[in-house]
């Protein structure tokens, strides 16, 4: 009884926000009423939306859903963005636990008790760590390590442009984008034939706050299309289309975010990609265009 009452707490501590009304449009359909759980609703019956922004993903890790830290976490930048700081401590040791080991903090002995596969026997656990676990923790670090109050990175000067997360010469084909444009406006761009042609883009402003990029997305470009499906290279949807969901209170994302730097990348004594790169939720991207 104890477990369940600590976790309905949790759950509202963790999103207390999920209470406040957002006003979503369809097109120019308003949706009344509407919050973050009808929101991820809305999302969800829109060609599983929310299957892809998978914003949950957080809340799900701190429910003791620990198998999730088993998969690439660099693979989507959004997974841990609109978690609160004061978890990624939980979400880190999160991995360690999984393992079985024995914490000296009181907190964390008290937080994964409350879960019936953690088996405190272990005093370490690093030999047991995968490349993935070790990917993941790195990243985990960099949200961990944010900081709003430090000076901010090196990233304006060059930003505005095309970037992508593969680096070869036809990222402008595949691979996400992160497009930065004037005025402080973002686009994250998803590589369709990745997705199936499920969501096109995510839009809205965004802000550098020290080593924190704050991503405020108001528009979510989704694609609809008939269910006949065509193989030319790629899977491809028949009459597909793309519609619009526009938030009257923007979804706020954070994410860990480097200098920009000059990079030069070689493979076989062949230089394939020179250019400025930055890393942004554990993730490098690659400037393409301006």
């Amino acid at each position: 009884m104890k477990k369940t009452i600590f976790l309905i707490l949790f759950f509202f501590l963790f999103f207390g926000l999920s209470a406040d009304e957002n006003i979503i449009y369809i097109g120019k359909n308003q949706l009344a009423g509407d919050n973050w759980g009808s929101l991820t609703h809305a999302l969800k019956y829109y060609n599983g939306l929310s299957d892809v922004i998978d914003f949950d993903y957080g809340l799900r890790v701190l429910w003791g859903n620990a198998n999730l830290l088993d998969f690439p976490i660099e693979n989507n930048i959004f997974l841990l963005a609109n978690v609160e700081k004061k978890y990624f401590r939980l979400i880190r040791n999160m991995v360690y636990a999984k393992h079985g080991l024995k914490f000296k903090s009181e907190d964390l002995n008290k937080y994964f008790s409350q879960f019936e596969w953690y088996k405190p026997l272990y005093n370490n656990v690093d030999k047991f760590l995968t490349e993935v676990e070790e990917s993941n923790l790195s990243i985990i670090k960099e949200f961990e390590n944010m900081n709003e109050n430090q000076p901010s990175v090196n990233w304006e000067k060059n930003c505005i442009g095309v970037w992508s997360n593969d680096y070869r010469k036809r990222a402008h084909e595949i691979g996400n984008k992160i497009i930065i444009y004037p005025d402080n406006a973002m686009e994250y761009k998803y590589w369709e034939r990745g997705y199936l042609e499920v969501i096109d883009s995510l839009k809205g402003k965004y802000e550098l706050k020290g080593n924190v990029l704050q991503f405020k997305v108001d528009q979510i470009k989704y694609f609809m299309h008939g269910t006949n499906v065509e193989l030319d290279v790629f899977y491809k949807y028949e009459n597909r289309e793309i519609n619009t969901i526009t938030l009257e209170k923007p979804m706020i994302f954070n994410f860990p975010v480097t200098n920009i730097t000059q990079n030069k990348i070689t493979y076989d004594g062949n230089q394939i990609f020179e250019g400025l790169q930055s890393k942004i939720a554990g993730a490098r991207f690659y400037k393409i265009s301006e």
